[in-house]
């Protein structure tokens, strides 16, 4: 599973969300979870499509935002909605 985090710099809910798909990573390795972090401030388009909603998590492939992990979620339970999400058995 390919995903895309939009975030920016100083953002203390994008680097929550960074950390705990990097947890996601080392628990949940059968999800072969990947992760391209994209800052919007080095694209005027991503900028303006993401500026205040930041972070935002998408599938790679056809850029489809998932639904909003709540804040206080950890990588247990981000793991188990990425599951949800992606179809593939707990």
């Amino acid at each position: 599973m390919h995903l895309i985090l939009y975030s920016k710099p100083d953002c203390c809910l994008c680097a929550s969300l960074h950390h705990k798909l990097q947890k996601v990573q080392e628990i949940a390795p059968d999800l072969h979870l990947t992760l391209t972090v994209r800052d919007i401030l080095t694209n005027p388009q991503w900028e303006q499509r993401y500026n205040l909603t930041v972070p935002v998590l998408c599938w790679y492939d056809t850029e489809t935002e998932l639904p909003r992990f709540s804040p206080r979620a950890d990588e247990y339970t981000i793991a188990k909605l990425l599951r949800k999400h992606n179809s593939i058995p707990n």
